[in-house]
């Protein structure tokens, strides 16, 4: 469960959903996910994520306060810049910060798990070099599979997320995957096995996030015809069940 807080008044705004994400859990019987005991014990689990560092205002205590409260994880950036780091919807990267080299820090100190979609190419590369623990791209593609769309990750940028022990979320927005066919997705996965990616692919579908979906995908339901695909194209039930599953729930289980 993401909360995007980007402007005008993010901090209250990121307040007011977690209230919100807290009455959904108990609503649809989801079990907020905060520690290696929850994620390892709950049937139905809900990991708390702030989309973009804005909603901590530069501070952070502010990190400390929507910890005790349930976050985490934190994508670094989200289509603007900010006081960490810059964003690769834009033209210009200024690159990670000494603010951003703190909150980082604090990130891999108190357990949250830290995610480079949306970062600035700069930023990533400086992020990487910085980190000491896997990081995350929950919802991102490969841009050699799409050059079209720069949000997605090079090679190069997969391969440095892969030798840190990270994952890659495989998003289903059809702009990231260049095409509406089920098919588009197993291109994108297959490339990043191609790079040595077998523990280092999952799904960020960005169900919440997105309009446009592939023809088949109306929901989570969706997830067994993948299952089933790559089944068909001959991969193996332990990597099937590696990009599934078993790749992000290796990295929160290394960092709760």
């Amino acid at each position: 469960f993401a909360i995007c807080a980007e402007y005008e008044y993010a901090y209250s705004y990121t307040m007011r959903y977690i209230g919100r994400f807290e009455r959904l859990c108990r609503k649809w019987g989801f079990s907020p996910v905060k520690t290696r005991a929850d994620l390892e014990n709950a049937r139905y689990g809900a990991i708390l994520a702030l989309e973009g560092a804005n909603a901590l205002c530069r501070s952070l205590a502010a990190l400390d306060r929507f910890y005790n409260m349930g976050v985490r994880l934190l994508t670094i950036t989200w289509n603007t810049e900010n006081a960490a780091a810059g964003s690769i919807a834009q033209e210009t990267d200024g690159g990670l910060t000494e603010y951003g080299k703190k909150l980082i820090r604090k990130c891999e100190k108190k357990g949250v798990v830290v995610d480079l979609s949306h970062i600035g190419d700069r930023s990533f590369d400086e992020v990487c070099a910085f980190m000491k623990k896997p990081f995350v791209c929950s919802h991102s593609n490969s841009r050699t599979v799409n050059p079209r769309f720069k949000r997605n990750l090079t090679d190069d940028r997969f391969k440095k997320l892969a030798k840190k022990g990270g994952v890659a979320g495989i998003n289903f927005c059809c702009d990231f995957l260049g095409g509406t066919k089920t098919e588009d997705i197993l291109h994108h996965i297959e490339h990043f096995l191609s790079l040595g990616g077998e523990k280092s692919i999952g799904f960020g579908s960005d169900f919440d996030g997105i309009e446009l979906l592939p023809d088949e995908c109306s929901g989570a339901s969706f997830f067994e015809t993948l299952y089933n695909a790559m089944l068909k194209r001959n991969y193996s039930e332990t990597l099937v069940k590696d990009i599934m599953f078993n790749n992000f729930y290796r990295v929160f289980e290394s960092i709760l």
